[in-house]
């Protein structure tokens, strides 16, 4: 499964925050999933990891936080496509989830909350 983490803060800036989204992400992939982490960050940080895509944001100083009103179309683009969206600390990243999917679109059945907001981020 495709499971896409929403943060705004993530490694390199070391917190509880992110020392937890990292251990849940390599847990889901330690389970065979692919867990891509979608946050803000610094223009030109290097790219160790092609499944942490940033969006560059504005510094929030001291506190190792990045605003951006939005993520970048690219990075959008991929969070739309993901089987499963799981926001981490979602100021602005919890608004980023794709228009409900259409059940009958897919032949699929859903849970009775599909396609509704919940506090949850998606339903």
């Amino acid at each position: 499964m495709c499971i896409g983490i929403l943060a705004d803060p993530y490694l390199p800036h070391v917190s509880g925050i992110t020392v937890i989204i990292s251990l849940h992400r390599k847990t889901l992939e330690s389970f065979g999933h692919e867990a891509h982490m979608f946050t803000f960050g610094p223009a030109g940080l290097p790219q160790e990891d092609l499944r942490v895509l940033r969006t560059t944001g504005i510094p929030i100083q001291p506190t190792g936080f990045y605003f951006s009103p939005r993520h970048c179309s690219r990075n959008l683009e991929l969070i739309h496509s993901m089987d499963l969206l799981h926001t981490m600390h979602p100021y602005v990243s919890a608004d980023q989830r794709p228009p409900p999917r259409d059940p009958a679109a897919s032949g699929k059945s859903d849970s009775p909350f599909s396609g509704e907001r919940t506090a949850h981020g998606v339903g």
